[in-house]
């Protein structure tokens, strides 16, 4: 994932992780979150996270990640987060 996730950042710094189908997350993956976290916020960007299920969501509670991601209910509603615009025009006036 994390090589997948680098290679997307460098086509645009903004990701969001749909982690519906993620029902755990070991020691491992939390230091990939936040080195990928790292890096888009390095090239300006950012990484925010959809679709937790309970024990991912207990999880970034716990580790206090929760206060660094920003979380979404839904993907969509992640990607239009990255747009100050979203909500207010429809999405052909929106700027990159």
């Amino acid at each position: 994932m994390r090589q997948y996730v680098k290679a997307l950042l460098s086509q645009s710094p903004q990701v969001v992780l749909n982690l519906a189908d993620v029902n755990h997350v070991d020691s491992s993956g939390v230091g990939t979150l936040v080195s990928l976290y790292t890096s888009a916020r390095s090239m300006g960007g950012n990484i925010k996270l959809a679709c937790l299920g309970t024990r991912v969501k207990d999880l970034l509670q716990i580790t206090k990640l929760g206060t660094v991601f920003e979380v979404f209910d839904t993907a969509e509603n992640a990607a239009a987060s990255f747009n100050k615009l979203a909500g207010s025009s429809s999405p052909a006036e929106w700027s990159i």
